[in-house]
């Protein structure tokens, strides 16, 4: 073989294998991961650090955790990081650390329930206390809303505002929010976690007559959020 044959043969090698490691997919539980180059360094906090003894394990850690879109693992140190969001590469790849994403196919909702962002909701036309909404929402698979940002707040209001979410003898309607645990502490019902995001109407939350411990998007505020009695009969906004 000429010396450029073999050059040119060890090009293509070479050419091959860069397409394997920048396109390696790993395929488990019915879900993909693939890797993303680069460095990643800036990413990595020790006292998150997790053991796992090979990577197959650390995808799995990652779709066990529901707050994890992508990982960092070290084959060498066999520790692993796992990460809410996708990061951003800075430089060249350095060190032992290899990031993987996980691949999400786009979330399809049921009939019934309408789409925003990752999340699919019912706007209910029954009614009931907030214990009655509670159940009702985790009959059909998911929760009360948890309302994060303006975004899912700007859609949510739209949609009973615009598209007329009137139930049979109220027009407002039972969120995922409660005190009744801790005074003036709201947290949120499906995920245990206190709020980050607020839209409260004016004046609110009062407690006016001490009693009132369960959260509703109020028609007569535009749909601001205020307290009220758990036991009043409102509509159902349901996430999952």
């Amino acid at each position: 073989m000429s010396i450029y044959a073999m050059h040119k043969l060890r090009s293509t090698i070479c050419f091959i294998c860069f397409i394997i490691l920048t396109k390696a997919e790993i395929n488990i539980r019915n879900a993909s991961f693939y890797t993303m180059g680069g460095s990643f360094s800036h990413l990595l906090n020790p006292a998150v650090y997790m053991t796992s003894p090979s990577l197959i394990n650390s995808c799995s850690l990652c779709l066990d955790n529901q707050d994890c879109s992508s990982f960092l693992y070290n084959t060498k140190t066999q520790q692993m990081q796992t990460l809410a969001s996708i990061g951003t590469p800075i430089g060249t790849a350095d060190g032992d650390w290899q990031y993987y994403i996980l691949k999400k196919e786009p979330r399809v909702c049921e009939g019934g329930w309408e789409k925003f962002e990752e999340s699919c909701y019912l706007f209910s036309l029954s009614s009931g206390t907030w214990d009655s909404g509670k159940t009702f929402c985790e009959g059909e698979g998911g929760h009360l809303v948890e309302i994060s940002s303006l975004a899912e707040d700007n859609f949510i209001r739209d949609y009973v505002r615009n598209r007329g979410l009137i139930a049979y003898e109220t027009r407002d309607s039972w969120i995922g929010g409660t005190d009744v645990d801790v005074e003036n502490t709201f947290v949120w019902t499906g995920s245990g976690q206190t709020f980050t995001y607020i839209n409260w109407g004016p004046g609110n939350p009062d407690n006016s007559g001490g009693n009132q411990h369960c959260v509703i998007l109020f028609q007569e505020s535009d749909y601001k959020w205020h307290d009220t009695q758990c036991t009043n009969t409102n509509s159902y906004i349901c996430e999952k």
